[in-house]
């Protein structure tokens, strides 16, 4: 083999460990993703109806400003009118982003739930329980908690975000 031939081979190797790596950190990025939202679904819920009645009655805080100019930075003078539409656009656009994940979350639920230990993920995420406490309630040991926790969080990955798993193809 020449130097040439051998260098290739490097750059090959190299090039696919780095994408097995790459992989490694998506699915562990994408599996936190998942916990984050399994243990905000509550609040992400109970906070949507809020954020809806308060869109009515949105009330301006006083600041005092001046429309201009200061160095490289122009401020824009907007109408109180103005300004709640503003605050009401972004509003509904964080209530529509809260309803989408909440709705991500009950169709990964939905899925998962014929699942002999979904319970798990209740105690764990819903009720926030720690792994002994769950393993103490249900009657198994630590170790088969946290293997079948991790199984129904990958299971939860295929099928609330499908395309990360495909793009590993």
């Amino acid at each position: 083999m020449t130097e040439k031939e051998i260098r290739k081979i490097i750059k090959q190797e190299i090039k696919q460990q780095v994408n097995e790596i790459r992989d490694i950190i998506e699915a562990e990025n994408t599996y936190k993703r998942i916990e984050k939202m399994l243990y905000n679904y509550e609040f992400l819920k109970n906070r949507i109806p809020k954020l809806q009645e308060n869109l009515e009655n949105i009330v301006l805080k006083k600041c005092s400003g001046i429309a201009g100019g200061f160095g490289n930075t122009k401020y824009e003078y907007k109408s109180e009118l103005e300004k709640i539409e503003d605050i009401r656009l972004r509003n509904e656009i964080t209530i529509e982003k809260m309803q989408e994940i909440v709705n991500l979350i009950e169709y990964g639920i939905a899925e998962v739930k014929k699942d002999k230990y979904y319970e798990i993920l209740e105690l764990r995420y819903f009720e926030k329980l720690s792994i002994e406490k769950i393993a103490e309630k249900i009657g198994i040991g630590e170790t088969t908690v946290k293997r079948h926790k991790n199984r129904l969080i990958q299971e939860l990955r295929l099928i609330m975000f499908p395309e990360e798993f495909l793009q590993s193809f």
